[in-house]
């Protein structure tokens, strides 16, 4: 990870985490879109770094200082540690030791706490954390979607909900049939509830191609207290007439909340 000066584009910060357990060899990491910089914790005004990834397939949650010591080569100085237990072949087959920790937020209504949203065991996921301590408040999980793309929190302190989107796929079930993936859209309350969950979908443009619907980003606008969502669409009801085809569709898709 880097902290970068914004008009230089210069690295300030420099953080390389490695794997002490394994002797003479690097460690397989796998970085998404999980990394949030804190400016100022609400208990002791301290900038941290918050990061979610994957190391040998297992999920890290860290909390580190985002200031270095002034020695060259000094080691960041790593508030805690967690890695989520994993299972094993003889428990669950190979999806349920699919994780993706995609994104970490923050809600505008509550200082203590911190969010990671993506897959985890192979279903798409929300978890809240205590950012002080890393104690689990709730895990939300999807049965009907294996993975959270992108969340929009609704800047009112009054309002305490979110909104997230995220896709469902069929690679990651390892089914067959006429679908890639489908698209969803949700609404999530505090204490992890659904409001509701819009599935996007449409008619195949022929037989011999599949359905991939996918959202993959949004935003939450204030002013109309509606979201627009960014998705991929494969689907007949797009395009008319002679320029239906097998190819995919991008679109902005407004939708109430």
């Amino acid at each position: 990870m880097m902290i970068l000066e914004p008009e230089e584009g210069t690295v300030r910060n420099f953080y390389s985490l490695e794997n002490k357990r394994i002797d003479n060899e690097y460690p397989d990491l796998q970085t998404f879109g999980a990394v949030y910089l804190d400016k100022a914790e609400y208990y002791d005004d301290t900038p941290y770094i918050y990061t979610a990834f994957l190391m040998q397939d297992r999920m890290q949650f860290i909390k580190l200082a985002q200031e270095v010591p002034d020695e060259s080569y000094a080691f960041p100085r790593i508030k805690y540690h967690y890695e989520f237990k994993d299972l094993d072949d003889s428990q669950f087959d190979a999806f349920f030791r699919q994780h993706r920790p995609e994104v970490i937020f923050t809600v505008p209504y509550e200082n203590d706490s911190i969010f990671i949203a993506g897959k985890y065991r192979g279903n798409g996921s929300v978890m809240k954390f205590n950012k002080r301590s890393a104690n689990l408040h709730w895990y939300t999980r999807f049965d009907k979607f294996t993975q959270v793309n992108a969340i929009a929190t609704v800047p009112d302190i009054r309002e305490e909900y979110m909104f997230g989107c995220g896709q469902e796929s069929y690679e990651d079930r390892d089914r067959n049939g006429n679908r890639e993936n489908e698209g969803w859209i949700f609404k999530l309350n505090d204490y992890g509830d659904m409001y509701w969950a819009l599935q996007i979908e449409g008619g195949r443009p022929n037989r011999q191609s599949k359905d991939n619907n996918v959202c993959s980003g949004l935003t939450y606008d204030t002013s109309t207290t509606s979201i627009t969502a960014l998705v991929q669409t494969k689907s007949k009801e797009f395009r008319d007439g002679p320029t239906i085809g097998d190819w995919n569709d991008i679109m902005l898709l407004i939708v109430s909340s």
